[in-house]
């Protein structure tokens, strides 16, 4: 999915540009020669389009067209009202047809790079910023968006120095510091990010995008306190962003308040109803309460406006599991899988769960899956070898097996996690090896958060150790002790995870502003409606 948040760059509001600007003859010659009627349609045009009638407005320069087909302002102002339509096509054509009627049409590459950029097509934007830098060499918002468009083909060092040139220009600018902050938080150099939110915050206090992107910055840092504190102030200055309260809700679930988060992912879903990245968060947040049927409504959501992400499903499945729906789980895990073949973790619960319903080949067929895609993937070894030592089928018991993966789930823990420990014992007393049983259990119980949860059961059998009996289970193993066994089976994929986990998350967090570039002016006429 980012579906991380979602990276979205700050963007100039061009509104000193928004008045009907008079272009002399010698900047679009065509005009100096057009017909009064292609002149009257063209004015005519211009003032439909500042009441915001973009369909008229596009009649109007097409009928000044028509009458006089190398109207260069007409191509230019009908490719403003396409554009703001959000017809990318056809305004690239009409940016392309004035071009070609005057070359040296700064405005006409600019808003060409624009619509470009708005398409995916960096490198034809850059090439187009770059023509108006050309033209006008110091055309601060040429490096401007220039670094923009760099910064969305992953050339960061580009985009920074297109926004220093651009502050050389104009050093106050607060859109290039901004900016640059995202792009040198993208480099994960958070610090310098901050340096330039808090430089665009100094020039303008009330610049509710920087906060946001700051919080996000000292998110990145770890400082939750502090990014709750940013993404709060953006808050004061603009009650609708729902992203901040989106981010805010990541930050304070980082920080363990899941109320707080699920409040404020609630707000973001009242001003994005269809935030799908919102209804994830909040079903993270749920999970982690333990309010598994909130969670499942959540993902299901989510589902809904992203049928194709595997997180979702994963995630359903394991509400679905914890409240001991094991089929709806497997049917959830099994799309998942589905989506993302390569997942470990999705056969490893789904193998949990079969195995809750005795389905226990089939479990064990999951959890080698699981291995062979992930040989890093200790819960599955932990499980392997708990079946092979402990199964009350004793045909499907193999006490060799079962040590040779219980030492490899012990190794790759390091020997520090209890439940592991406990099955490493377990697999010692099914091949007769009881002081090596003793020994596992007794360090086991030694971990005091596995002594908590499990300690009556691993006693008891310790003591079948002492007395040279290996521990046997029932068919169907009860919930209590696989749940503490493979305690990661509520390790949800949160969505406000940042770091060391084998979490995922369909997102990030996300930047203030719109991705999309802003046209630049407002339709031309000719001086003395020429």
């Amino acid at each position: 999915m980012n579906q991380g948040a979602r990276s979205i760059a700050s963007t100039k509001n061009h509104g000193w540009w928004l008045v009907v600007v008079l272009f002399f003859a010698l900047v679009c010659p065509a005009s100096a020669q057009a017909p009064s009627a292609a002149k009257e349609f063209l004015n005519q045009g211009i003032q439909r389009y500042k009441r915001g009638d973009l369909s008229g407005a596009i009649k109007d320069f097409t009928k000044a067209l028509e009458l006089y087909p190398n109207y260069a302002v007409a191509y230019y102002d009908r490719g403003l009202a396409h554009q703001d339509r959000g017809d990318l096509d056809d305004a690239i054509t009409d940016y392309t047809r004035a071009i070609e009627l005057n070359p040296r049409y700064a405005d006409a590459y600019y808003n060409r790079g624009n619509a470009r950029s708005d398409k995916g097509n960096y490198e034809g934007a850059i090439a187009d910023y770059t023509l108006v830098l050309q033209i006008h060499p110091q055309d601060s918002d040429a490096y401007s968006t220039r670094g923009d468009a760099k910064r969305s083909k992953g050339d960061l060092d580009g985009a920074i120095a297109d926004y220093n040139e651009c502050l050389k220009i104009v050093p106050d600018d607060v859109y290039a510091y901004v900016n640059r902050g995202n792009a040198y938080d993208d480099k994960g150099d958070h610090d310098a990010a901050i340096d330039d939110y808090t430089r665009a915050i100094q020039i303008n206090p009330r610049d509710d995008v920087a906060y946001v992107n700051r919080g996000i910055a000292r998110a990145n840092k770890g400082d939750y306190a502090g990014a709750i504190a940013d993404y709060t102030k953006a808050i004061e200055f603009d009650g609708h962003k729902a992203d901040a309260y989106y981010n805010r809700g990541m930050a304070l679930a980082d920080q363990g308040d899941y109320n707080a988060a699920i409040a404020d992912y609630s707000k973001s879903l009242k001003l994005q109803p269809r935030d799908a990245d919102s209804y994830y968060g909040r079903g993270s947040a749920r999970y982690e309460k333990g309010d598994f049927a909130g969670a499942i409504h959540d993902f299901s959501k989510y589902i809904e406006l992203e049928p194709n992400e595997s997180d979702g499903y994963f995630n359903r499945g394991s509400a679905r599991y914890m409240k001991d729906d094991y089929k709806a789980a497997i049917t959830d895990l099994t799309k998942s899988i589905q989506i993302n073949p390569h997942d470990a973790s999705a056969y490893f619960y789904r193998g949990s769960s079969n195995e809750y319903l005795g389905a226990i080949k089939e479990a064990m067929a999951d959890y080698r899956s699981a291995i062979q895609i992930d040989d890093a993937h200790s819960q599955s070894y932990a499980a392997m070898a708990w079946l092979l030592a402990t199964s009350g089928d004793e045909r499907l018991r193999d006490g060799k097996q079962a040590l040779v993966f219980g030492l490899k789930a012990a190794e790759l823990s390091a020997f520090k996690d209890g439940d592991v420990l406990d099955t490493l014992a377990a697999a010692y007393a099914e091949v007769g090896n009881f002081v090596e049983a003793v020994k596992w259990e007794e360090k086991a119980l030694s971990f005091p958060d596995f002594a908590n949860r499990t300690g009556e059961a691993a006693r008891d059998r310790l003591q079948l150790y002492r007395s040279r009996r290996p521990y046997h289970e029932s068919r169907r193993t009860t919930k209590t002790q696989y749940g503490n066994r493979h305690s990661a089976i509520g390790n949800l994929k949160c969505f406000y995870q940042t770091s060391g986990s084998a979490q995922r998350s369909p997102g990030e967090p996300r930047q203030a502003g719109n991705g999309a570039t802003v046209a630049r002016g407002a339709c031309v006429a000719g001086k003395s409606g020429v």
